[in-house]
């Protein structure tokens, strides 16, 4: 797919760099109920939260985090 076609389809890539979406990881919990609630009031566990990046299409705009925007152009250009 080229740049030109993406023009002529009407469809805008447009780049954000606060399209993530947070993920609580609670592997290295022993009891990941127990956690939570502790977590919950306050008390440190060992849940580990991480950032992965995302898109989304609103109308004829597709919003994409910048990591996911260089590797659609690396596609598009080939």
């Amino acid at each position: 797919m080229s740049p030109e076609l993406i023009k002529t389809l009407g469809i805008s890539i447009i780049e954000s760099k606060y399209l993530v979406i947070k993920k609580e990881d609670w592997s290295k919990c022993r009891s990941k109920a127990r956690a939570k609630r502790r977590h919950a009031r306050g008390i440190k566990t060992n849940m580990v939260m991480t950032e992965e990046p995302t898109s989304m299409i609103i109308g004829s705009d597709f919003y994409c985090h910048p990591v996911i925007y260089q590797a659609l152009m690396r596609v598009i250009k080939k």
